[in-house]
């Protein structure tokens, strides 16, 4: 079985100097208009990717941005924990007095409801 790149050697080497340079010529025509379907596929494949880099570099501008968000309400929370670790003893001191005060004595069944 011959290949089509035998048979088209064969072609060739039966050409006079005038079938070879047309043979050339379209050979040049086909390969210059896939180059340009190939330029334009790049061209739009280029755009495509800075469309992309556009898209992604917006993401990586909200995840920092929320990024420093989450670690501001971490900080926040820790300190919210931290005073109410400090502030808890003085408010229940002052609602053993102020129950004292109004006449109420506190029991632990109390402070624990």
């Amino acid at each position: 079985m011959k290949t089509p790149l035998i048979e088209r050697r064969k072609n060739v080497n039966s050409m006079t100097d005038e079938q070879f340079r047309d043979y050339c010529a379209r050979q040049f025509e086909e390969q210059a208009k896939t180059n340009k379907l190939l330029v334009e596929m790049l061209d739009e494949n280029t755009q495509h990717t800075k469309r992309i880099d556009e898209s992604t570099q917006g993401l990586v501008s909200v995840i920092n941005f929320s990024e420093v968000g989450a670690r501001r309400i971490i900080k926040t929370a820790k300190f919210m924990r931290i005073l109410a670790k400090f502030v808890t003893p003085f408010v229940v001191l002052y609602g053993i007095i102020a129950g004292i005060k109004h006449g109420h004595v506190p029991s632990i069944k109390d402070l624990l409801e």
